[in-house]
């Protein structure tokens, strides 16, 4: 039965993580057709589907520095940085 629980803890995890890459490519695709909102949108659900996840967190500061948004942008680089300390495009961004 423990092997049973796993495996379905492990697909739960794999799901959840199919529905954030799935967030991040629409996201993507939104932004380079030049739909901010809904990318931001997709971005935002990425998140809340995976706080940790920093592709999600770094899109975001991108999406909200070409919005004229600062301030959320930095907010969104260093949770980035913080979830992922080595990520050097963040951390470029920041500097």
């Amino acid at each position: 039965m423990d092997n049973n629980v796993q495996t379905s803890e492990d697909q739960s995890e794999l799901e959840l993580h199919e529905q954030v890459e799935a967030q991040l490519i629409i996201g993507e695709e939104y932004s380079r057709s030049g739909d901010s909102k809904s990318a931001l949108a997709a971005f935002n659900k990425a998140i809340s589907i995976d706080p940790a996840c920093d592709m999600a967190w770094f899109n975001r500061g991108v999406l909200l520095e070409s919005q004229q948004d600062a301030r959320g942008a930095r907010q969104a680089f260093q949770i980035c940085l913080d979830v992922n300390p080595n990520h050097a495009p963040a951390t470029a961004n920041l500097c």
